[in-house]
């Protein structure tokens, strides 16, 4: 797409990472056929990808996203019911013209990508639920701008901390819908 319809949006999901997975141990042995398949299949496809982009003379202009949805979980079984602390912490990483280079990211959410994502198209910002019948308490975007991960930015944002709210709000974690 990226040489045929001259894409600005790309998304990879190497969603067979959990087809290795045999438990927590997993993240610290090189040798894991879990890490295995990120040095033997995801590095290869992310470097095929840079390729293009740099073949396309697109990359000094290329913003890049990498996020999971969740992390891995504490046992042999991949699943990540919300019940278990690490289906909450996420990996997000930003790269691109004018991001910070080894820098930390304090605290970002899944929603702050669509945020970001919206900016590095140089769209307008997103403006959340518009629909009427939605309370004007809930309307606004969920997803913070990242000011944080620019050259120049601070080192924190101000941040609604949504999820780290909930996990230290004492309601029930149960996997009643995980079905």
């Amino acid at each position: 797409h990226l040489m045929k319809d001259n894409a600005r949006l790309l998304r990879l999901h190497p969603q067979h990472i959990r087809n290795a997975w045999q438990g927590p141990g997993d993240t610290t042995n090189p040798k894991s056929a879990y890490i295995q398949y990120f040095v033997k299949t995801v590095d290869p496809a992310l470097a095929a990808l840079i390729a293009g982009l740099k073949k396309a003379g697109v990359w000094e202009r290329t913003y890049i996203i990498l996020g999971s949805d969740h992390g891995m979980g504490q046992t042999s079984a991949s699943g990540h019911p919300q019940s278990v602390l690490s289906s909450w912490q996420t990996f997000m990483a930003f790269y691109g013209p004018g991001v910070k280079r080894g820098a930390r990211i304090p605290y970002a959410e899944g929603p702050d990508v669509a945020v970001m994502t919206n900016h590095f198209l140089g769209l307008p910002p997103l403006r959340g639920h518009l629909d009427d019948k939605v309370p004007a308490h809930l309307r606004g975007v969920t997803g913070v701008f990242l000011a944080n991960i620019f050259e120049g930015g601070p080192a924190d944002v101000r941040h609604r901390r949504l999820i780290e709210r909930y996990l230290h709000s004492g309601m029930p974690r149960g996997d009643d819908y995980v079905d």
